[in-house]
């Protein structure tokens, strides 16, 4: 519970310097990053609260933003059936995709610079958790004894 609500406060503190100067969508990223590395259906509130509380800060429609969130997030829980979805290039094309598709339908045009930034910068921290903290978290510690 105070995971979720450290992550809450964040998602204010991201809109707020989203919504007044900041033009990459970082939000987007936390979420999605979130949904990746605990791809649960539980994770769905924080996806939809992110877009309603990014749609507030920008003065844009209220629940666009929540809808394209929440449907990027639902292709992370499908691809985590069968795949790994914190896969560093998956995750990248996705945030890519998505952050397109979110320019294109909140301000008009596909922004290509900010949304190629925004990929690279999932591709980074993805690489970073997958190669490992990620190899850390799946292996078991051996201890080795230092009487033989």
């Amino acid at each position: 519970m105070k995971n979720n609500l450290l992550l809450l406060i964040l998602v204010l503190v991201l809109a707020v310097f989203q919504g007044s100067f900041l033009s990459l969508n970082i939000i987007l990223l936390l979420i999605l990053l979130r949904m990746a590395l605990k791809p649960e259906a539980k994770n769905l509130w924080l996806t939809f609260l992110g877009g309603l509380i990014l749609d507030l800060a920008k003065n844009q429609f209220l629940g666009l933003s929540s809808i394209i969130f929440l449907l990027a997030a639902g292709l992370i829980i499908l691809y985590s059936k069968r795949f790994e979805p914190a896969w560093p290039p998956f995750l990248a094309i996705l945030i890519l995709a998505t952050d397109l598709l979110w320019g294109r339908w909140t301000n008009g045009y596909f922004n290509w610079p900010s949304s190629l930034i925004l990929s690279f910068m999932a591709l980074l921290i993805s690489f970073f958790w997958w190669h490992f903290v990620g190899r850390s978290l799946n292996e078991k510690i051996r201890l080795r004894n230092r009487l033989e």
